[in-house]
């Protein structure tokens, strides 16, 4: 319909839908039993679980304490490719521990102590949220009803299953076109920090602190897989991959503290 009014404000001839359509799609529009695609409802992830654990544990003597904490989260996305939603896992470990080394009466007069805090975050897989030209949800908003997600053995309608059937727009599969451009991504991102604390009973507190940040980063076009439509054809296995470290280590930072 849409297309149909398209065609009246310009003047132009409306579409002939019965030699548009392969006649068997055309049939079953005109009869009510198929009712085109739903693009968006394709790649809702209804059920996309979230889950979160910790484990911490503390104890200690009159001189020293510590602590120990571990975290895992883990999300799916809510829309994706079937079968293969982007997920993201997320790892942190934290150790503290704090000790008096010297003592005399009630005055500490030397403590030192340490944080040490980790987190492991991957990615895998992604979902195109950037402009116009590269939005997974526009992509899906913007596609034609007409064209089926999946042809007749349950794999993607690609350009050879419309050239086959007769269809006659020039479109790509949306949700193909995400499984193979955007879900291969891994993304890795590992961070490091340490933290460190002097305290002497000269009213005077000595910390230094040394992050570590290293991320990798590994993008992969799918394996070679079927032509998507007449404008994009086959490409390579193509791989890309990037990967820095960071270590920053702020001066020594020294203060003073109101008597111990």
């Amino acid at each position: 319909m849409i297309e149909d009014e398209m065609h009246m404000m310009d003047g132009t001839s409306l579409l002939n839908w019965e030699k548009w359509l392969p006649a068997a799609d055309y049939k079953a529009i005109q009869e009510g039993t198929w009712n085109g695609t739903n693009w968006i409802k394709e790649i809702l992830n209804n059920d996309a679980p979230i889950q979160s654990h910790s484990l911490n544990f503390t104890g200690g003597t009159e001189r020293s304490n510590f602590s120990v904490g571990f975290t895992y989260f883990n999300q799916e996305a809510t829309m994706g490719a079937p079968g293969r939603i982007a997920s993201m896992d997320r790892y942190n470990a934290r150790i503290n521990s704090n000790h008096i080394v010297k003592k005399i009466g009630n005055l500490d007069v030397l403590k030192i102590g340490q944080t040490l805090n980790y987190k492991y975050q991957q990615t895998a897989g992604s979902f195109a949220t950037s402009d116009i030209y590269w939005n997974g949800t526009r992509d899906m908003l913007t596609t034609p009803p007409l064209m089926h997600a999946y042809n007749s053995k349950g794999e993607y309608y690609l350009y050879d299953d419309a050239q086959e059937e007769g269809y006659g727009e020039n479109t790509t599969n949306p949700i193909a076109y995400m499984d193979y451009y955007t879900s291969h991504a891994l993304s890795k991102k590992p961070l490091l920090t340490i933290q460190f604390l002097c305290r002497a009973a000269t009213h005077q507190e000595f910390t230094n602190q040394i992050t570590i940040r290293i991320h990798l980063v590994s993008f992969k076009l799918s394996f070679l897989y079927p032509q998507l439509s007449s404008t994009k054809s086959k490409p390579d296995d193509t791989r890309r991959q990037g990967n820095s470290v960071h270590v920053t280590q702020p001066p020594l930072v020294l203060g003073k503290h109101s008597q111990l």
